[in-house]
């Protein structure tokens, strides 16, 4: 059985280094550690009121920043992701 990410969601391949000299605005009073992950997998789409879908910010392949405590861990296909919602990623490496 394969899973597949709906809606706003990604599945991602956390990296092991975290991400630590980025100090973002909003965080600066709070310490709060970054992570880099590799997209493998993009859902549909946020659902419109039109009935279409909006486009993903984001494609397989990219490398992406998000916080350290976000997403929800799942296995797919025998390997470890984490499910993370577009709204929590920070960035995506050009």
């Amino acid at each position: 059985m394969a899973w597949v990410p709906l809606n706003e969601v990604y599945f991602v391949r956390p990296e092991e280094v975290k991400v630590s000299p980025l100090i973002l605005e909003q965080y600066r009073n709070d310490h709060v550690e970054l992570r880099t992950g590799i997209i493998t997998h993009v859902g549909t789409g946020q659902l419109l009121e039109n009935g279409s879908r909006s486009g993903m910010q984001a494609t397989v392949g990219d490398r992406i920043l998000f916080g350290s405590k976000v997403g929800h861990k799942v296995t797919v296909d025998g390997e470890e992701l984490l499910l993370i919602a577009e709204a929590n990623i920070l960035a995506v490496e050009e």
